[in-house]
């Protein structure tokens, strides 16, 4: 979970109070980030990885080499050219729920992936990706409130499979799971079964894909 790895980064620092003077994150915020009752945002983890010279792509995903000199990379922009890509977080929250209304995007942050690793794990361009949050409990289990995901927006526009999308209808961002039905319609559904599906149209406006989620982490807390 991430807050073990916050705590390894603690460790890493010599104590909670030393990554606290390192980063500039209060104390006692830091302490509710280690005890699980809060999710840091991006920019505060960027500010982790610089203190403690961690790999991004570790504390973000929990995978790959902890320390980033055992990737060829101290700390993000420190990279051997080409090595990392880096991935837009947007001021954009996808609810799992009634859905969040958004007038426009704005990037909050940015987080570096390996290359590699896009390519060989989830097999997407990294041009076509960015990163939002998911609010809300209509999709657990399969998604977390408070979950970071990975948008492949080459899926723009289009369903050519069943699975968990990225969508706005009215107004209204949100992520659900799709099932293509004829006739460019598709039945729109949540994992939570509290939450009642519903059919929409393609291409006439009612209902916008924005991409397909390929990827997700874990609570940010």
């Amino acid at each position: 979970m991430l807050k073990d790895r916050i705590r390894k980064c603690a460790d890493i620092a010599g104590s909670g109070e030393a990554l606290s003077q390192e980063t500039g994150i209060p104390r006692s915020t830091l302490e509710t980030y280690l005890a699980g009752r809060a999710e840091p945002k991006a920019s505060r983890l960027n500010l982790i990885v610089k203190a403690t010279g961690v790999s991004g792509h570790w504390l973000v995903t929990g995978e790959g080499e902890m320390l980033a000199s055992q990737t060829g990379a101290r700390v993000a922009g420190t990279a051997h050219p080409g090595e990392f890509a880096t991935i837009p977080l947007y001021n954009v929250e996808a609810c799992a729920g009634d859905g969040s209304y958004v007038e426009h995007e704005e990037i909050a942050t940015q987080l570096s992936f390996r290359r590699d690793w896009i390519h060989q794990e989830i097999h997407a361009n990294p041009a076509n990706l960015h990163l939002i949050y998911v609010r809300g409990d209509s999709m657990e289990p399969d998604l977390q409130d408070g979950e970071i995901v990975m948008v492949d927006t080459s899926f723009a526009d289009r369903v050519p499979r069943d699975g968990i999308y990225v969508v706005q209808i009215d107004h209204q961002v949100a992520v659900k799971r799709l099932q293509r039905l004829p006739g460019d319609q598709v039945k729109v559904m949540s994992s939570n079964r509290a939450y009642e599906p519903f059919t929409a149209h393609l291409g006439d406006g009612e209902l916008k894909v924005i991409g397909k989620v390929i990827w997700h982490a874990g609570p940010m807390g």
